[in-house]
């Protein structure tokens, strides 16, 4: 069986609950932290786009939605 962590105080021939993988976690941190770097821009843009006027307020929302929409797909391809 291995000299692991996990497999230290186990008898032969009883599995572990996890493989040879030291941590559980299946989820990539560094793709939730640019996403969520993402959503607080977007947050913070969303709530200055109240102070704009008329139709321009329609056309900052679609280009800072579509603009961090790319560079979120962007970086989070590039990571993974």
């Amino acid at each position: 069986m291995g000299g692991s962590v996990f497999q230290a105080f186990r008898e032969y021939g009883q599995p572990t609950y996890y493989e040879e993988n030291r941590w559980p976690v299946t989820a990539d941190k560094v793709v939730y932290g640019i996403l969520y770097g993402f959503l607080a821009i977007a947050f913070s843009l969303y709530l200055a786009i109240i102070g704009i006027r008329g139709i321009d307020r329609l056309y900052v929302f679609t280009r800072v939605t579509v603009s961090l929409f790319i560079g979120s797909v962007i970086l989070s391809m590039y990571v993974s």
